[in-house]
């Protein structure tokens, strides 16, 4: 079984991720959340203001336990509000070569964007736009340090997925020749 975090860029390069054809398509493996969608705002807003409240006890912490502690906080709330709140807003929503939408169910959406987006509504301070057009290789690389990076080339399926399990708990961005998504 496949972690699930891993199935979502998985379904994304079944829509297509990796064609030059503009056309749209739908990610037909992700059931559309109307609630979900409609929610979108107002959930990410309450997301904001409680990375805010931590911000404010980080400060406030006096140890580097207690900053430590905040810290861990604030990396389960990223993970926790893609995987609950922000990703299943966007299940069905259009995948389209050219597509930038930045709300879901709204339009279409290419993989980059989607990447750049959902980071940036989960609370990452990063240039939306520039990070979707380049390659996922410079995506990664302006979103962690080199020592984080590894690079698989000429490597089966199987043995990548295998690779990628390994790697034990947390939040990936994987990229391929064409494509970029998530694993964790």
């Amino acid at each position: 079984m496949l972690p699930k975090y891993l199935l979502l860029p998985l379904a994304l390069l079944a829509a297509a991720c990796h064609s030059d054809a503009p056309a749209a398509t739908t990610v037909a493996h992700t059931s559309p959340d109307p609630a979900a969608a409609a929610e979108y705002g107002p959930r990410v807003a309450e997301l904001a203001a409680q990375r805010t409240a931590l911000a404010a006890r980080y400060r406030q912490a006096r140890t580097a336990a207690q900053k430590a502690a905040v810290l861990q906080q604030a990396r389960q709330l990223l993970v926790a509000s893609l995987d609950t709140v922000i990703w299943p807003a966007w299940y069905g929503t259009p995948w389209a070569f050219y597509g930038t939408t930045q709300q879901p169910q709204q339009n279409s959406i290419a993989c980059g964007y989607f990447v750049t987006t959902t980071l940036r509504d989960a609370g990452l301070r990063l240039n939306r736009v520039a990070l979707a057009k380049t390659t996922s290789e410079k995506l990664i690389q302006n979103l962690t340090d080199e020592a984080h990076i590894r690079r698989y080339r000429l490597v089966p399926q199987r043995s990548f997925v295998a690779q990628m399990q390994q790697l034990g708990d947390g939040l990936y961005i994987v990229g391929l020749d064409f494509h970029v998504g998530f694993c964790g």
